[in-house]
């Protein structure tokens, strides 16, 4: 599982080299979660996080999402339309 770990995370912090600002969808699911997670641990706690909502949000993935950004990130925005 370490050995899992640490490929995972030395391939997130790969991402996040770029000359832009660097943001990541958050569904509310297990694997972004993960990756904005894994973002955190590579000291990006500000990176900027989007969710995205079609219709009715009848699996929850709105709560999820928000739940997920607020004890994974230093700051939550949250946009409706």
């Amino acid at each position: 599982m370490e050995a899992f770990r640490d490929l995972f995370e030395e391939t997130v912090r790969a991402q996040l080299v770029a000359d832009v600002p660097v943001a990541a969808a958050l569904s509310g699911g297990i694997d972004s979660a993960a990756v904005v997670a894994g973002i955190v641990r590579a000291g990006r706690p500000d990176i900027r996080t989007y969710t995205v909502l079609f219709g009715e949000d009848a699996t929850g993935d709105a709560q999820h999402a928000r739940l997920a950004a607020e004890a994974l990130l230093e700051e939550s925005l949250r946009a409706c339309g």
